[in-house]
């Protein structure tokens, strides 16, 4: 008899459960997705527009034999840098703050942010990745996306350069994203 109470108590819960679960998901709005095409102007956020201009990989040895990372920076295991060239331009009449750690990378089972190191290390020191942009200013930047071996298979890491990947900024109530399947990955090599 206790056995079976426990088992109507748990199916019961179990209802209740689902339901809530059902009411909750049917409330809250699915998200919808907007995916733009590289090299052409699209509103990123506060009167800030960017255009992505291209991508390239630089493989391990590269970033290894580049004498520029301390060897503590360094991985034990194989990496790549996605580096994504990006402009960005203030249509606004006020002075904005932008920073560039709101700018994701992905791709399917994979995303970032611009790796604050190996932009320090590799990129231009000069430019700092918070921003302030005066009316009608232009910047550039090359942003870095690190991906690690560890974090793949070894089927999806010999294909890493042809997956396709996109810059994201926003993720709700709307995905927006630039896709950069339309750049040659050698292009800039």
């Amino acid at each position: 008899m206790k056995k079976f109470l426990l088992t109507v108590m748990a199916v019961v819960l179990l209802i209740v459960w689902g339901t809530c679960v059902y009411r909750v998901n049917d409330l809250i709005p699915q998200v919808s997705q907007s995916i733009y095409p590289g090299g052409e102007w699209v509103l990123w956020k506060d009167g800030v527009e960017l255009n992505v201009k291209g991508m390239r990989f630089m493989e391990d040895e590269e970033i290894r034999s580049a004498g520029k990372i301390p060897d503590e920076a360094l991985f034990p295991y194989e990496m790549r840098l996605l580096w994504v060239e990006t402009c960005f331009r203030n249509t606004q009449e006020q002075e904005v703050t932008m920073d560039m750690l709101d700018l994701g990378a992905e791709s399917a089972g994979w995303s970032n942010i611009p790796d604050v190191d190996y932009y320090q290390y590799l990129g231009e020191k000069e430019k700092m990745l918070k921003v302030r942009l005066q009316p009608g200013e232009e910047v550039t930047y090359e942003l870095p996306y690190l991906l690690l071996k560890v974090n793949f298979t070894e089927s999806e890491w010999r294909k890493a350069e042809q997956k396709e990947y996109y810059i994201t900024w926003s993720l709700y109530p709307e995905k927006k994203s630039v896709t950069l399947r339309d750049f040659n990955i050698d292009e800039k090599k």
